[in-house]
């Protein structure tokens, strides 16, 4: 059964992008830089899930956002949907979190968790970033 993700995918007026560092101890991509998001809950919707791992992640709160096509992705035989939006929020990133803005020609000297660097180019080639 595929697991459930929801991730928000954040460019500002400068199209720079938010990523954030994924944590040494996970199991998949330890130390990598991926869009804020994670796994749905029983009891929440993808909007509120998207809202809640936003905040956890980043502590910034999504002011707007809207569904962005979703894709597949496959790591070490689990199968997850991941669930994506355009977001905007307010810009006021704390320094204790692991979040930060990107050019696009910065993100190449990253390593980028999941097939989330398919995405960051598409949204290049779309003229986003």
């Amino acid at each position: 059964m595929p697991i459930n993700t929801a991730c928000a995918i954040i460019i500002d007026n400068e199209k720079k992008i938010l990523l954030v560092k994924r944590a040494s101890d996970k199991k998949l991509f330890p130390n990598a830089w991926s869009f804020p998001g994670g796994k749905l809950e029983e009891w929440e919707s993808l909007d509120e899930a998207v809202v809640r791992e936003v905040k956890e992640a980043t502590w910034l709160d999504l002011v707007s956002f809207e569904k962005y096509p979703f894709t597949g992705h496959t790591s070490q035989n689990t199968w997850s949907i991941n669930h994506l939006y355009i977001g905007k929020t307010k810009w006021v990133l704390i320094q204790e979190t692991e979040a930060k803005r990107y050019l696009y020609d910065e993100i190449k000297w990253l390593e980028i968790a999941f097939n989330q660097i398919e995405i960051i180019e598409k949204l290049h080639n779309d003229w986003m970033l």
